[in-house]
């Protein structure tokens, strides 16, 4: 009996260091999309990628993934589960999650990725990241060529700092063209949808707001209908905008792993923290030109990344 008991009790103990050893072995990422939309998996997707050819072994990472809904409460909420976790380090895609993950913590590392160049809010000593540029410009130089254009919406979330970046952006272009611009503020997809129906404008330019490219086939349906021309700057939305300028993900994507690998292998933060991506690929989208009964911009058809027939 006391040999059986002694067997039992070995048995136990080598049964629950093998359960502590499997629950503490590894690293703890906790990942919050700003919004479950295609630029932000495909950006996840190659820092995976990238970390297993920089010779990370991901099979040793426990990835939390947070895609919440794209409103303040569900990323705060979202940053406070994975810090009640206590992870690691948090990796958020978009402008929305990366503030309030940065609010939420000062001692857990957060790289962000995917928020559009202006990242004054997120320079913190456990912050580091990928942000991106694009042309507003290009964007106005193009749809002048398909149409004349007196006015552009700009539909934006006043929760999102990039969304509201690029408002200001093109509120300076559009006065500098004698072009008026129509702000479309939308904090959910009711209020997006009321004002898209109820305003007046010419075109439709979507902002990298985490809540407009989350409802963007709502918002290509409403402006089919009025024969409104979108532009867009989201990789995955190109079958529903006249002209999508993207960033390239694959080299923001690229970057963000280059920031982890770095934080797994020193536990800190080092070299360049924030990193700006400005190589851009180009849609155009023929079919919808068609179906708008928009001049057709040659430059576009010669040298788009690619063009939708």
């Amino acid at each position: 009996m006391v040999k059986l008991y002694r067997f039992l009790l070995g048995v136990s103990v080598i049964f629950l260091l093998s359960v502590y050893s499997s629950a503490s072995y590894g690293t703890d990422i906790g990942v919050i999309f700003s919004a479950d939309i295609p630029q932000y998996r495909k950006i996840h997707a190659t820092v995976m990628d990238e970390l297993k050819r920089l010779g990370v072994d991901t099979g040793k990472l426990h990835i939390m993934e947070q895609k919440p809904y794209p409103d303040v409460v569900s990323w705060g909420n979202a940053s406070r589960k994975l810090i009640a976790y206590d992870v690691d380090m948090i990796i958020a895609y978009g402008a929305g999650a990366a503030v309030e993950a940065v609010s939420e913590t000062s001692s857990i590392p957060v790289v962000y990725a995917s928020v559009y160049n202006d990242i004054r809010r997120l320079r913190k000593k456990n912050v580091a990241g990928c942000s991106y540029r694009v042309s507003m410009s290009s964007f106005l130089r193009y749809l002048r060529k398909a149409r004349d254009v007196h006015s552009i919406g700009v539909l934006y979330s006043p929760f999102e700092i990039d969304s509201r970046s690029q408002l200001e952006a093109l509120r300076v272009l559009g006065k500098d063209l004698g072009m008026q611009v129509v702000p479309l503020a939308a904090r959910n997809a009711r209020e997006m949808e009321t004002q898209l129906k109820l305003k007046e404008f010419d075109a439709l330019f979507v902002t990298g707001s985490a809540l407009a490219n989350h409802e963007i086939e709502l918002i290509h349906r409403i402006c089919m209908k009025r024969k409104i021309p979108v532009l867009s700057l989201f990789e995955g939305t190109e079958e529903y905008a006249f002209l999508t300028i993207a960033p390239d993900v694959e080299i923001i994507g690229k970057e963000t792993a280059r920031i982890v690998k770095g934080l797994l292998d020193e536990g800190r933060f080092g070299g360049t923290r924030h990193r700006l991506v400005t190589k851009t690929k180009v849609y155009f989208n023929l079919r919808l030109t068609n179906r708008l009964g928009l001049r057709i911009p040659v430059r576009l058809v010669t040298s788009a990344d690619r063009v939708i027939r």
